[in-house]
């Protein structure tokens, strides 16, 4: 009962803690503020533009006041008279330098701690500052030149007063009665008008803030000769990198890396450019040797109009011709020039023909010699001559069979017959169509006379399979694959690879049949194993558990709930 009571105590006093805490944060956090312009009131004399300015609240006006040097465009000339009176949560007073006049009372009874008046005010008047008991420095322009009565009355705590004037211009001041506190605090003269000895803004900084008077210096502080940031001022220099040479990228003191132009010389031909190949030009950095390269585009094919041979027509073949590239052996529209037939001479009688035997008659073709011969009819039994006419096609030859023709004697009426000769194919240009890797190609040529066509297959190429990629490993289990394509047409191949064989699958699958059941009772032994161990684990914990509830219950006090 008693241990039971006590958690209850503990852990009410956390609950209070933690409560405790969240007020003191909540109080912590507390802030008051508002805008300026809720806590000041505005009066402009229009006849003479003059605008002057005074606190709406002095209860709850607190910390810093900054007096804002105009109003409506007009221009803050004068703080009224018990302006900011009795208004002891200030804490300091900035004056603009629009500020002229500062009524009597203006600041009576304030809490500011620090006051600058500015160069334009020429009088502080009466009780200005009096019962300021918080006042501890105040900055007086050389500009005033009178201080009248009661202005600093009360102001206990005045230590310092820093005066922009010499002591003589100090001296020159009318101060009036009851102005001890401010007789009696430490004159800094030719001090700064922000009210403090000099001040610069750091160790590099020559002039000061207030005055502008001017000291001597060590100099601005910088990591290496290329560096332009002031490690003191952050001021910023400007400095000349260090290179080898013009061309050269990295500054020697800070590494720091330039863009620059090299001086090139003229474009050189490295490799000429040809009708189908693009060529390279170079040119040379005068300063550094740095080469540029650049292509030099092909120039394409520039075919004559003009007609060339390339295969001179006989009497029984065709030839061809074309229009060949100026630049290369390239050609362009291959024609066929059909065969010219022959050029037959004069028939020729070799030997003449008798009553008894046929005589024979020869011609040659004038362009390739080759000699045609005939037969002379033997003499008429009257021993009349035959006198033939025109000959007379029966059957014409073609590109592959002979012709005859017959011819007809006007006396005897006696015919004469002759073979006529195949004039064979007269064929244009080969046409090719490309094998791929399935499929045939065929070369093709027509005859221009039969449009017989000729032939001649091209195998397929097959593909040419780069070497193969694995894309998946195989596994104790699975089977990978590796993948292949054809360099040629793009087609993939995929492969399978074969699983791995693991320790425990090294045996043969007849070995597997044969140990199947071995295999399968030691399973079931490993699961019985289990369940054994795990009922012995339960009792041992509950004999434990039983063992420990005995030793509490036997020390336990009698008059022990």
């Amino acid at each position: 009962m008693k241990r039971f009571l006590a958690v209850i105590i503990s852990v009410c006093l956390v609950f209070s803690i933690l409560s405790f805490n969240i007020v003191i944060v909540n109080a912590a956090t507390y802030s008051y503020s508002t805008s300026w312009i809720d806590w000041y009131q505005f009066s402009v004399d229009t006849t003479n533009e003059i605008a002057a300015i005074k606190c709406a609240d002095p209860q709850f006006k607190r910390g810093e006041v900054v007096i804002p040097s105009t109003f409506n465009n007009y221009p803050i000339t004068t703080i009224c008279a018990s302006a900011f009176s009795d208004c002891n949560q200030i804490t300091s007073i900035i004056i603009p330098d629009s500020v002229t006049v500062i009524e009597e009372s203006a600041f009576y009874n304030c809490g500011a701690t620090t006051v600058s008046i500015p160069d334009s005010v020429k009088v502080i008047k009466k009780s200005t500052f009096k019962f300021c008991f918080n006042l501890t420095k105040i900055t007086l322009p050389v500009t005033v030149t009178n201080i009248d009565d009661d202005a600093f009355d009360g102001c206990s705590e005045l230590t310092d007063v820093w005066y922009t004037g010499s002591q003589t211009d100090r001296d020159n001041i009318v101060i009036g009665s009851s102005n001890s506190y401010l007789k009696k605090a430490t004159w800094h003269y030719n001090s700064c008008p922000i009210g403090a000895p000099h001040a610069y803004d750091n160790d590099c900084d020559k002039l000061c803030n207030g005055c502008g008077k001017e000291r001597t210096v060590s100099g601005h502080v910088y990591d290496n000769d290329c560096d332009t940031v002031c490690n003191i001022c952050n001021g910023i220099r400007s400095i000349t990198h260090t290179y080898d040479n013009d061309c050269d990228t990295q500054c020697n003191v800070c590494n720091e890396v330039r863009v620059i132009t090299h001086s090139y010389g003229e474009w050189e031909t490295a490799k000429k450019a040809t009708c189908t190949e693009s060529g390279t030009k170079v040119r040379k950095c005068s300063v550094c040797s740095k080469t540029e390269t650049n292509t030099i585009s092909s120039l394409g094919h520039n075919f004559s109009t003009e007609w060339t041979t390339d295969k001179k027509a006989t009497c029984t073949t065709a030839g061809s011709k074309s229009n060949h590239c100026t630049r290369c052996s390239a050609t362009n529209n291959n024609t066929t020039i059909l065969s010219s037939g022959h050029n037959w001479g004069k028939w020729v009688t070799e030997k003449k023909a008798t009553e008894k035997a046929e005589g024979l008659s020869v011609r040659k073709c004038n362009e390739c010699g080759l000699k045609e011969t005939q037969s002379i009819a033997k003499l008429a039994a009257d021993g009349h001559t035959h006198k033939f006419g025109e000959w007379q096609i029966i059957k014409a030859a073609t590109c592959k069979e002979k012709g005859n023709a017959t011819r007809i004697c006007s006396v005897c009426k006696e015919q004469e017959q002759k073979e006529l000769l195949a004039t064979g194919h007269q064929v244009g240009e080969w046409v090719e169509t490309s094998a791929t890797c399935t499929n045939d190609g065929n070369r093709e040529r027509v005859c221009v006379i039969c449009n017989e066509t000729e032939k001649i297959t091209i195998k397929a190429l097959g593909h040419d399979f780069e070497t193969p990629v694995v894309i998946k490993e195989p596994t104790d289990n699975e089977k990978g694959i590796k993948q292949g394509k054809c360099k040629r047409c793009g087609e993939e191949t995929t492969e399978e690879i074969p699983a791995l064989l693991s320790d425990n699958a090294s045996n043969t699958d007849s070995n597997k049949k044969t140990d199947g059941a071995i295999g399968d009772n030691e399973d079931k032994n490993t699961n019985n194993n289990w369940v054994i161990w795990t009922i012995i684990g339960v009792l041992v914990l509950v004999g434990i558990g039983f063992g420990v509830y005995l030793i509490l219950k036997k020390n336990r006090p009698n008059n022990q709930e």
